[in-house]
């Protein structure tokens, strides 16, 4: 088993994205757990997620941090409500169903997660990486998205998959021929660049 699953959820420094891969402990997604868990980096230092302390959660997940940790206050977010809401949204995907055809005694899960230095409140960083965390499991498990979906959502939308939006249809910010537009590169977004407000991410 090799599943992937993404989520983006919330919006401003709160905002939750997950990354996770779901596999056997015998497997590649086994050997990266062990890896992640044993050969540590500054500033990056992956953790077990427990649903409360002496409670790990199942299947065993290691939670690895994609911005370096650097102040006491993202130490504390990401070893507090990061790691507590990413355990408890996959100990509930367990109870609802999610896992029912997997053995979890088998199965782990590698989350790496996002955390904006100046993230400050507690409860949204629980509940949207709850939430991020719980789409992605779902996501992954449905294989999502299908060729099918994939093809008709990249088109250009007036509002992209970040939560950038426009006041005018997307514009490609390289020349034609180049490698496409990307979710970052767009020219212009319905705040005013002068007005000093920041689009809303969702």
């Amino acid at each position: 088993m090799y599943l992937i699953g993404e989520s983006l959820e919330g919006e401003g420094t709160e905002l939750a994205h997950i990354d996770l891969m779901i596999g056997d402990k015998n497997g590649p997604i086994g050997s990266a757990f062990a890896n992640g868990l044993s050969q540590l980096s500054a500033g990056h230092t992956p953790l077990l997620a427990v649903v409360r302390p002496n409670l790990l959660t199942k299947p065993a997940t290691l939670i690895i941090p994609k911005v370096t940790l650097k102040k006491g206050s993202q130490v504390n977010a990401i070893f507090g409500a990061v790691q507590a809401a990413v355990a408890k949204a996959i100990a509930d995907s367990v109870e609802e169903g999610v896992f029912d055809d997997v053995d979890i005694e088998d199965t782990v899960i590698l989350a790496s997660v996002y955390l904006h230095p100046d993230a400050a409140d507690y409860n949204r960083i629980y509940r949207y990486n709850y939430g991020a965390t719980k789409q992605a499991i779902e996501r992954a498990f449905a294989q999502f998205p299908s060729k099918e979906v994939l093809m008709k959502e990249k088109r250009p939308r007036r509002t992209c998959s970040y939560g950038i939006q426009s006041a005018a249809p997307l514009e490609p910010a390289i020349p034609a021929g180049g490698h496409g537009p990307c979710r970052h590169e767009i020219r212009r977004t319905r705040a005013d660049p002068g007005s000093g407000k920041r689009p809303r991410a969702y």
